[in-house]
């Protein structure tokens, strides 16, 4: 399984970019870029003293001694300038200052030759590798019109610049650890502050998919996160939802007994919402306007209490099938839909199927503030599939109770049948047929045959009043009587 870096642990690196980012662009302005120009501007400067030495113009009348006054007084007023080099146009050495303070040499007194010499050296680039970053060189020719006269060399120390722009360096750059830490340690504690919530949710859709739909967060903060976190029950609540349905709309659908319906609303149904107390009224066949109240038991269901519904309670109800609140009735309809004594302020819903008031649902919360919203709504889409399932149940029984009385009247005429005789008497002379066809299933017509003697037959038709069952029973007496 791939391993992913948790959101703790970008934000961190994150920080830690942008911390680098930030130092680095510091470090750029306020010191590379300054010191780049003060490097310039150090430059520029012994440019224009170079230039100031070159238009003296003292070359063509050989007085090297102003030279070498001029610039021994300049070498006094800039520390940073190595040695000052003047050239005639053949390239001779005529005067020279060194500043002995930035050369290291091994001895304390040198002569002036050997002063020469190292400014020969120096400005012929004989400088050691690691001090090469550290020594500049600006080169002016004199001249005067088109002829040159010779040349300044002046050399130049930039170490106290490079030293500066190491130590703002290292000082940025230790600056920026510090920050990185101390960002770090703050990004870290924020982050698992934004986290948690987040590796909360995770968790929580961890078990979700391992088919845990019980579950609620409650959110920890007043942002997006808490926005999140209230989708996120809500769709936990949907699904647990859509569970029920689909469970209970399989037992629904596969019991039509009324009975095990009554049982399975009252000991599933119920339970699986906030529900302090439920109660279910059903319709009377034949007094569609009258409803008892039905309990489970253990021998089925059992009939409590009855309502007798007005037509301005039934219109209301038909009016009004996604449910109400008892307590939001007109008083006159509160007084029609008695309440008994365990419900305070129930939730009345009708169930309608196909535009006939089948029963009602009085259902009481075990919240003070009653169901909320989507649990009113969710109850309704209960009540509809538990009245179809119901009807359903009624039907059922109906066609059962049909069935039952088909039965029953196909032995009854079996029984009258068994009661007509079998076989038609032989009397000598005669020919003797008898057939008997009710108008319904069973019928109380009658005929039979007795032998008087061997001369007379005796023959017996008869009509009872009436139709159907109780028909062939008076028959059937009337045939025992006739045996007898």
């Amino acid at each position: 399984m791939a391993r992913y870096l948790t959101l703790r642990y970008k934000l961190v690196v994150f920080t830690i970019l942008m911390v680098t980012v930030i130092m680095a662009t510091i470090t750029y302005l306020y010191t590379i870029r300054e010191l780049e120009a003060k490097r310039a501007a150090t430059e520029e400067q012994i440019t224009r003293i170079a230039q100031n030495i070159a238009t003296l113009q003292l070359l063509d009348r050989q007085d090297w001694d102003v030279y070498q006054n001029y610039i021994s007084q300049l070498m006094a007023f800039n520390q940073d300038i190595v040695y000052i080099a003047i050239y005639d146009h053949q390239s001779l050495l005529r005067a020279f200052t060194l500043n002995r303070d930035l050369i290291d040499l091994k001895r304390p007194r040198i002569s002036r030759w050997e002063e020469a010499r190292i400014v020969r050296r120096l400005d012929a680039g004989g400088v050691a590798a690691e001090s090469r970053n550290d020594f500049r060189i600006v080169r002016v020719n004199i001249q005067m019109g088109n002829r040159i006269l010779g040349s300044v060399h002046v050399g130049f120390s930039l170490i106290n610049i490079n030293d500066n722009l190491r130590s703002g360096i290292v000082t940025n750059v230790l600056l920026a650890l510090g920050f990185i830490v101390v960002f770090s340690l703050l990004s870290f504690y924020t982050s698992s502050r934004l986290v948690r919530p987040l590796e909360k949710l995770s968790a929580a859709m961890r078990s979700v998919r391992k088919g845990n739909l019980d579950l609620k967060i409650q959110p920890t903060t007043h942002d997006e996160i808490a926005q999140l976190t209230d989708d996120f029950n809500q769709m936990v609540e949907a699904l647990r939802e859509r569970r029920i349905i689909d469970k209970l709309g399989f037992e629904l659908t596969a019991s039509f007994q009324l009975d095990n319906l009554v049982r399975i609303i009252y000991h599933r149904l119920f339970n699986e919402v906030d529900t302090r107390l439920g109660v279910l009224y059903l319709s009377r066949r034949r007094q569609p306007n009258r409803f008892e109240q039905l309990r489970p038991s253990e021998t089925g269901s059992s009939a409590g209490e009855e309502l007798l519904l007005q037509p301005p309670t039934l219109q209301y109800l038909m009016e009004h099938s996604r449910g109400f609140r008892y307590q939001s009735l007109p008083e006159e309809i509160r007084n029609n839909l008695h309440l008994s004594g365990e419900f305070e302020n129930p939730l009345i819903i009708p169930l309608i199927v196909r535009e006939k008031l089948l029963g009602l649902f009085f259902l009481e919360s075990k919240h003070a503030d009653g169901f909320s919203r989507n649990q009113h709504h969710f109850l309704v889409t209960l009540a509809n599939q538990v009245a179809v399932s119901l009807e359903n149940a009624l039907l059922y029984e109906e066609v059962r109770e049909q069935e039952r009385i088909k039965k029953e009247i196909e032995i009854a005429r079996r029984v009258q049948q068994r009661l007509l005789p079998r076989e038609m008497p032989h009397f000598p002379g005669y020919a003797i047929e008898g057939f008997c066809l009710p108008a319904t299933e069973v019928g109380g017509d009658y005929f039979d045959f007795f032998t008087i003697d061997a001369e007379h037959l005796g023959i017996v038709i008869a009509d009872v009043c009436g139709k159907g069952a109780s028909a062939s029973f008076y028959m059937a007496e009337l045939k025992g009587m006739m045996q007898s």
